[in-house]
C-alpha cells in the first residue's frame, strides 16, 4: 500500500462511514503520532541485542526473539506502515471506491456501530483493505502522548492511544504488512 485515504469530504457525504472535518483532523493527528511510533520502533529494533529485550519479548513474543525475526518485523511491519505516509491524502465516496494499494479509513457513527461492541476502538476488513473507526476513538479522556511516554519511561506504565490502534489495525491487513505478517485478535476469537 501506498498512502491512506478517508471516507469524507464532499464525495463522500451521505455515507455511513462519512468522517467529518473534525474526525479528519483528529485521525491525521493520531496517524502523525503512529509514524513517530514506528520510527522509534524502527530504531529500537535497530539496536544490539533489542530482540532479547523484555520489550521485545513482550510484544513480538518469545519465537520471535532472534535477529531475523526482527530485521523482517522492520522490513515488513515498521517499513510498510511508515511508507504509508502521516495524513490522509484525499476523501473518497466509500470504503470500496478507491483504486488498489490504497488504505481507506471511514467512520461510524454512535448509530451505526454495529462493528464497536465489546470496547472495540476500531474494526480493520483484510479483504478490502479498510479501517472503520469506532466513535470511542475520537473521545477525549484526559490522555495525551506526552503523558503516557512519561508514565512509561517513569514507571511502565503503558496507556494504550490511538496511534496504536490504528498501527494495531494496520497488521490485520495483508495489504499492509504481506500475508505473512497479518495478526488476529485472540480475543475477539473467542466470541
Amino acid at each position: 500500500m501506498e498512502r491512506i485515504v478517508v471516507v469524507g469530504g464532499e464525495s463522500g457525504q451521505g455515507n455511513e462511514h462519512y468522517c467529518n472535518s473534525n474526525q479528519v483532523s483528529a485521525i491525521n493527528n493520531h496517524l502523525d503520532w503512529l509514524r513517530q511510533y514506528v520510527v522509534a520502533a524502527y530504531n529500537f529494533l535497530l539496536e544490539d541485542d533489542s530482540h532479547t529485550t523484555a520489550a521485545y519479548i513482550a510484544w513480538f513474543g518469545k519465537s520471535n526473539a532472534n535477529e531475523a525475526k526482527a530485521s523482517e518485523i522492520m522490513d515488513n511491519i515498521y517499513d510498510s506502515i511508515y511508507n504509508l505516509g502521516k495524513k490522509t491524502v484525499a476523501h473518497v465516496e466509500d470504503l470500496f471506491s478507491s483504486e488498489s494499494n490504497t488504505l481507506v479509513l471511514g467512520c461510524w457513527t454512535p448509530e451505526s456501530a454495529v462493528d464497536c461492541g465489546n470496547a472495540r476502538v476500531a474494526v480493520a476488513n483484510d479483504f478490502y483493505d479498510y479501517v472503520v473507526i469506532c466513535p470511542v476513538f475520537f473521545y477525549d479522556f484526559g490522555f495525551s502522548y506526552g503523558a503516557a511516554a512519561k508514565s512509561w519511561k517513569s514507571s511502565r506504565e503503558h496507556v494504550l492511544l490511538n496511534a496504536e490502534t490504528l498501527l494495531h489495525e494496520m497488521t490485520h491487513l495483508s495489504g499492509v504488512v504481506s500475508d505473512s505478517w497479518v495478526t488476529g485478535d485472540a480475543a475477539y476469537e473467542m466470541e
